[in-house]
């Protein structure tokens, strides 16, 4: 059996290929990022599935759908800036951030600036990506008590 010839696969094994068009990105570090691009990581959907079971005290005149986006996109910025996909405290920091907490119910202040952004949101992905570059890098990283205590300190945590 060892005299006879080896049967050729079919299909050929894949010829090696690598980009040549002008528009071909060769390596990592040519990905865009910033801007309309974001910091793109792995699974950030997965913040629609975590937000879906929780519960949400609204305001009068809010819209679950649109809180929900706005969580959604916030906590996939928070978890691609760590490279991952999105957790249960990605969305911790998100409800914290849009101010969904019992510390900063009564603050009608916080209330307005979040009807105002929740209204921006509208069908399209521009609102969720204007809601993201609002909020520094350093504050979207924080931890949980780090954002209750500049909020404590008067600091915006969200730029208008």
């Amino acid at each position: 059996m060892s005299d006879l010839p080896r049967p050729t696969p079919k299909p050929a094994p894949a010829k090696r290929w690598s980009p040549q068009r002008p528009g071909d990105l060769k390596t990592p570090q040519e990905v865009p990022t910033g801007g309309a691009f974001g910091a793109v990581g792995p699974d950030t959907g997965y913040a629609a599935l975590l937000i879906a079971d929780r519960e949400i005290a609204l305001a009068p005149n809010e819209d679950r759908h649109q809180v929900d986006t706005a969580v959604t996109a916030l906590a996939g910025a928070r978890a691609s800036r760590c490279g991952r996909a999105p957790t249960g405290e990605d969305i911790d920091i998100a409800l914290l951030l849009l101010g969904y907490d019992e510390e900063a119910q009564a603050d009608e202040d916080l209330a307005a600036e979040r009807r105002s952004w929740l209204a921006r949101l509208g069908h399209g992905s521009a609102g969720g990506r204007e809601l993201v570059a609002a909020v520094r890098p350093e504050v979207l990283t924080s931890t949980q008590g780090e954002i209750r205590a500049r909020r404590r300190a008067g600091e915006a945590l969200i730029e208008r």
